[in-house]
């Protein structure tokens, strides 16, 4: 017998139950995801966009994430996916200008920025999220930084840089 509309009165929640049709929508993951962060704070060429050493990984799901040499995700499901970068500036003196991108495939999709204005900070942030389309074979994203100030660089214990699948 078929039924089109369970009653939640009808059903027992602490029983298991076993379908032979298809079920969608429950136990969905997220994954591949992953996060990284940096081992040590990295110095910026004066506005210059840098590509972010992001050199430790907190998890990698599915090993999509290379945290040695191109620091680049690269995710071998398609799909859509959700791709934020915390980036914490700093520099020995004024710190001007501060800005991240995240790139898909060598170009910037979407940046943030900060500015001071003459205040004498040397601290400064931003954080960035989109959601982007990946193939599942090709595509990667990278997260970039760009600095302008008294030696700008990265502090390592305020950043990361992290995605994962949506559907």
């Amino acid at each position: 017998m078929a039924i089109d509309k369970i009653q939640s009165e009808s059903i027992n929640l602490a029983d298991n139950f076993a379908f032979s049709g298809t079920v969608t929508g429950a136990g969905e993951t997220i994954k591949p995801a992953f996060r990284a962060t940096m081992s040590t704070n990295q110095d910026l060429s004066q506005v210059t966009w840098t590509k972010i050493n992001f050199n430790t990984e907190t998890f990698d799901t599915d090993g999509n994430y290379d945290h040695s040499s191109n620091y680049r995700f690269t995710p071998t499901t398609a799909g859509k996916y959700f791709i934020y970068t915390n980036i914490q500036y700093t520099s020995t003196g004024l710190l001007y200008e501060g800005r991240s991108k995240i790139y898909k495939n060598g170009s910037g999709t979407i940046e943030g920025k900060f500015y001071n204005n003459n205040d004498k900070r040397h601290l400064g942030g931003y954080a960035i999220c989109t959601i982007l389309d990946m193939n599942g074979s090709s595509d990667y994203v990278e997260a970039y930084g760009y600095g302008q100030g008294d030696t700008p660089r990265i502090v390592a214990v305020q950043s990361d840089f992290g995605a994962y699948k949506l559907f």
